[in-house]
């Protein structure tokens, strides 16, 4: 069951990390997401939330307490994304819906595994 937990806490970190980067970069399609939910000030603090999530995920695999909270924030954080998705009746929440299935995921099996 570990295996499982590391691959997938793995591959969130993954995918938090592309994230930052896109978001870094100011990539078109990224700068253009932020502009529709209204966040483009926030660029700076969604790279660092991006990054200590990857971070903590990783962690999390030799400290189970900290893969908890970590996996735990990556959920919050999604759901917040999704809220934020909803308030300006953006219907592109393909990419936020399926990091928060991961990070549920994540979080079951490290709860399963810690």
């Amino acid at each position: 069951m570990f295996v499982a937990t590391a691959v997938l806490c793995s591959l969130l970190a993954l995918v938090l990390i592309g994230s930052s980067l896109g978001v870094a970069r100011r990539e078109p399609a990224v700068r253009s997401m932020l502009e529709r939910l209204d966040v483009v000030s926030l660029a700076p603090l969604i790279v660092v939330v991006d990054l200590l999530a990857a971070f903590g995920l990783l962690v999390g695999l030799l400290s189970p307490p900290v893969g908890v909270v970590a996996a735990a924030g990556t959920v919050v954080y999604m759901v917040a994304a999704l809220v934020l998705h909803a308030r300006a009746h953006d219907d592109n929440v393909a990419p936020a819906l399926a990091v928060l299935l991961l990070a549920g995921a994540a979080l079951a099996l490290r709860l399963v595994t810690a």
